[in-house]
């Protein structure tokens, strides 16, 4: 016999897989007391076969999934098994979802698609055994445990600097530069954000399996807390809660340029649902993605959309994760650094085209003897608790969509601490230069004002309005001895500035389809960005956004029944007509 079928290794033990399991649910539970969070949620019973419901409770309501991790029915086992066990619903049985949802069920067979946004896809090395971590997003990845270097190649996010050569069509007149895609694939929506793999054995005193009739095995997998796109997945996927048969889930990697994600969601869309129109629900860049699509084949998407969070506007948000880099709510996530942030594409057209749309959400405060500056503090998903007036400074002047202005103060890979070599930096700079013209590009052509005769889907536009959010970073130089040490001169406050409505990471305003776009604008209260997909009862909206969905759907198809009897209408007058004729003849 081979060494493998006589002996079991201490991971693939029972015991060991038991303890494993243990712990991890351990782990959790205390430092969600320790750290003052209260969480509803399901917990498997080592003693039981079904779900126990419990509750800890303190201080502090607990905010899931605040990050902007924010954010398909794929043929791999691995992708299928992507769903986690709906144990976020806070629902106490099958008949309670089904009786709490039905109050906005309208029964349609037009397909639904649902995108979701930056964050909100599980990436994965198909190369690797299908047991193995996804690199994003998996627990020990997110806390960054047992830690690991910087550039550990299972939990590295980065996409390579390299491109390729791509022809767009057969005669080979259009060639274009198309960034690689490295090893990592889409791997499933994000349904929580903790899912802890549960072991797969059990014996006959700790059981961990499952005989709900509305969980299936794949979905026994996992265990789910932090609800992020679960709750909504389980929602539009099943037609006894939706009443919508025919549905999808766009699954892609987001750390792609828009206009290449735009292209494969529309195959996507037409692949899953050929000659058909289809209704679209997207939250935050999943929007951005969906209306690229649609202002390329409207009738595609005739029955219409519903966006939620999406950030049609510009703004200077997102400079911080470029340059501070992203550590998620733990302050311990290591895959969101300067590096691997600046590699990808996805973000550079969020930021202003030119000075005035830019206006003083940048300025420098090195004379005006501000003393309230505080250096280098996350401002992602810690929104502020007050609304704040824009501080005065000097508007630095900084044109986002050229390469050489990043460079000249020092952002992100260009940081003296990053210690880059100049090789590896002349790989960013091409980058840059190449998304940064795209992503330009991208935004002058998909956000430009709506044409004349230009002829849009029906749009439900949700945003929230009560969130403060900080739209403006301050800037002041170091002290001399630093700038003397050859570090960057420059340090950066991102939670001191001006904060107005919104989500906590998207202006309210600034939510909102291009000039002479019809919509209708829902407004979502203080609900937070990365909550607006759950249901109402974990703090979120979704149970709203739903409404509009079926109303949405439900005009669409009274206004193809209205057409179909006018056409019909229509006919037979000129049938009657024609049969006059003849008669008379």
């Amino acid at each position: 016999m081979k060494p493998n079928e006589t002996f079991m290794s201490k991971q693939q033990h029972p015991s060991y897989q038991t303890f494993l399991w243990s712990f991890s649910k351990l782990f959790v539970v205390l430092w969600m007391h320790i750290t003052s969070y209260k969480v509803n949620a399901f917990i498997i019973s080592p003693l039981s076969k079904n779900p126990v419901n419990f509750s800890l409770s303190s201080s502090h309501v607990i905010s899931a999934a605040k990050s902007s991790a924010v954010s398909s029915s794929s043929s791999s086992a691995r992708s299928s098994s992507s769903s986690s066990w709906d144990s976020n619903l806070n629902l106490n049985s099958k008949k309670e979802q089904i009786s709490k949802s039905n109050d906005n069920v309208y029964h349609s067979e037009v397909p639904l698609v649902f995108i979701p946004g930056m964050k909100g896809t599980h990436l994965t090395d198909p190369a690797k055994k299908a047991n193995s971590p996804r690199a994003w997003l998996s627990f020990g990845n997110l806390i960054n445990f047992p830690p690991r270097s910087d550039d550990f190649e299972d939990r590295n996010l980065a996409l390579p600097l390299t491109y390729s050569v791509v022809n767009d069509d057969e005669s080979l007149n259009d060639e274009k530069l198309v960034q690689d895609r490295g090893r990592l694939r889409p791997d499933g929506i994000v349904n929580s954000i903790i899912e802890v793999k549960k072991p797969r054995y059990s014996s006959s005193k700790l059981s961990f399996s499952i005989k709900n009739d509305d969980v299936n095995d794949d979905q026994n997998k996992y265990f789910g807390l932090f609800p992020f796109y679960g709750q909504a997945v389980k929602l539009i996927t099943d037609s006894n809660l939706s009443g919508r048969p025919n549905t999808a889930c766009f699954e892609y990697d987001w750390r792609r340029s828009l206009d290449e994600l735009s292209m494969e969601f529309e195959e996507f869309c037409e692949a899953k649902f050929p000659g058909q129109p289809v209704q679209v629900v997207a939250h935050s860049m999943g929007g951005i993605i969906a209306f690229g699509s649609m202002r390329r084949k409207p009738e595609k998407y005739a029955p219409g959309a519903v966006f939620v969070g999406v950030p049609f506007g510009t703004g200077i948000q997102y400079f911080q994760d470029l340059h501070r880099g992203y550590y998620t709510e733990l302050n311990r996530c290591r895959q969101f650094l300067p590096p691997a942030q600046m590699s990808m594409s996805s973000h550079w057209s969020f930021f202003p085209l030119d000075k005035e749309e830019a206006g003083n959400s940048f300025v420098d405060v090195s004379d005006e003897n501000y003393t309230a500056f505080v250096p280098d503090k996350s401002a992602i998903g810690s929104p502020g608790k007050e609304f704040q007036s824009a501080v005065k400074g000097k508007i630095i002047d900084m044109d986002f969509y050229n390469q050489k202005d990043w460079e000249d103060i020092m952002c992100g890979v260009f940081d003296p601490m990053w210690n880059i070599d100049e090789k590896t930096k002349n790989l960013y700079r091409n980058h840059m230069k190449i998304q940064l013209q795209k992503g330009k590009e991208w935004r002058e052509v998909v956000y430009r004002p709506k044409d004349a005769d230009e002829d849009l889907p029906p749009l439900v536009v949700c945003q929230s309005d009560k969130v403060p959010t900080i739209n403006q970073i301050l800037r002041r130089r170091k002290d001399k001895t630093s700038v003397n040490n050859g570090e960057n001169p420059w340090e950066y406050d991102y939670v001191s500035g001006r904060s107005v409505p919104g989500d906590g990471r998207l202006d309210f305003d600034k939510s909102f389809p291009p000039t002479g776009t019809d919509y209708k604008a829902i407004r979502l209260g203080d609900v937070k960005h990365a909550k607006q997909m759950c249901h109402d009862s974990s703090g979120g909206s979704l149970d709203r956004i739903w409404k509009e969905t079926s109303k949405q759907i439900e005009q669409y198809e009274n206004r193809i029944r209205e057409e179909n009897e006018e056409a019909q209408n229509t006919a037979l007058a000129n049938s009657g007509i024609s049969q006059v004729r003849r008669l008379r003849w």
